[in-house]
């Protein structure tokens, strides 16, 4: 997509908090004496990385293949979303699935259609949705709110679990500290495709705050066209004509993303909701083009962080709630008005069966999905060792 982009606005370096997610006790190799603003500081710059082990450490001692990106390399790039950013992370491609043309994640040549083997986490918490096993609507995160992007190329389940076979991205946003007043920025690119976001950070009582609005939203491109689709082939083996192709794949949206942080001495707050409308609905569910169905999600991220310093032990902990709230709605007409179709015993189309229905107002679906989040972690860091730091962590 071509892009017009402007923008202004100060930038400092980040100090958000990192994920403590480990499940197994992990032995790491520090990388010099401790600091007590390590724990604050859990992201440096780009040669540091925390996902590897669960705590800050410089990339070349990190026990995995990482990568960092900063928020001046986002900067400089031409990306309009965290998919082009990852795209320049080697040993990664980003593809396009059948199914919406929803983003797929390649880790060294590993993938799924639902890619549901690359965990995907936002300040250090799973974006993971039960119904399909993959980030749902939550994958498109605005490049303004994001401050540095971790990837772990390769297993990282050891520390994270099943969803992580494949490798690790940790998405960490734009902390009070990062936006130094007001900054407001627009883009407007082909497809009718344009942006604007505001981002605002104060102080008050104690309190640092950020807040973050943008607002996306796209006509889609009507050049990519599908020639034939499924209903073609329904349209050969039964003599209808019902099928839309050729016609363009249905791939407009409209977002908008809310986030608000909150800083103590001890303590982070992270609120997150965005709203998507009328998504299109990309080649259709049942593959066959279907220019009047779409999609409308609700979703709301919020997690809370407390830290204790270390003790006269050498103790620190940190624990960390977070609550995840997913409402997905979507009216969709599976095959076109007219659809002669094979409907098996079970109600579903059906190639083998020779049961022909014709849908005079098409095959309609409304899926709807609900889910709901709630996850407590707990992790415990151990620095009495001059050359060692063990880290204990748990999660419910």
């Amino acid at each position: 997509m071509n892009a017009f982009h402007v923008a202004r606005g100060p930038h400092r370096a980040a100090t958000t908090l990192g994920a403590a997610i480990l499940l197994v006790p992990v032995l790491a190799q520090a990388s010099g004496a401790w600091k007590p603003s390590d724990i604050a500081n859990s992201f440096g710059d780009e040669n540091f990385v925390s996902i590897a082990t669960g705590r800050r450490q410089p990339v070349s001692d990190a026990p995995s293949v990482a990568s960092v990106i900063t928020r001046k390399q986002i900067e400089r790039m031409p990306a309009t979303d965290i998919y082009d950013v990852l795209e320049t992370v080697p040993g990664i491609h980003v593809s396009h699935s059948s199914y919406r043309l929803f983003p797929v994640i390649s880790i060294r040549g590993i993938q799924t259609e639902k890619n549901p083997q690359v965990l995907m986490l936002v300040n250090g918490v799973p974006m993971t949705q039960v119904f399909q096993g993959d980030r749902g609507f939550s994958d498109h995160i605005p490049l303004a709110s994001v401050q540095r992007i971790e990837v772990i190329r390769g297993p990282g389940s050891a520390l994270y679990g099943a969803d992580a076979f494949a490798g690790v991205i940790n998405i960490i946003t734009r902390s009070p500290d990062d936006i130094d007043g007001t900054e407001t920025g627009i883009r407007v690119g082909s497809f009718d495709s344009d942006a604007a976001w505001l981002l605002q950070s104060g102080h008050w009582g104690g309190v640092n705050a950020g807040l973050s609005v943008e607002y996306q939203d796209s006509s889609g491109d009507p050049g990519r066209i599908v020639n034939s689709d499924a209903q073609t082939i329904f349209d050969h083996l039964q003599g209808t004509h019902a099928s839309r192709a050729p016609g363009p794949l249905s791939t407009g949206y409209r977002r908008l993303d809310t986030r608000l942080e909150l800083d103590g001495d001890q303590w982070t707050a992270h609120v997150w909701n965005w709203q998507l409308r009328d998504v299109g609905v990309g080649p259709g569910l049942a593959q066959a083009l279907d220019p009047t169905g779409e999609a409308q999600v609700g979703s709301t991220l919020a997690d809370f962080t407390w830290r204790t310093p270390p003790d006269g032990a050498h103790w620190s902990t940190q624990t960390r709630v977070s609550y995840l709230d997913v409402n997905a709605r979507s009216r969709q007409v599976l095959y076109p008005p007219g659809a002669n179709l094979p409907i098996g015993s079970d109600g579903n189309v059906d190639p083998t069966s020779s049961n022909n229905v014709l849908f005079t107002d098409g095959l309609i679906g409304n899926p709807n999905v609900r889910e709901h989040h709630s996850r407590v972690d707990f992790s415990a860091t151990w620095t009495g060792a001059s050359s060692h730091v063990v880290r204990r962590s748990r999660s419910r």
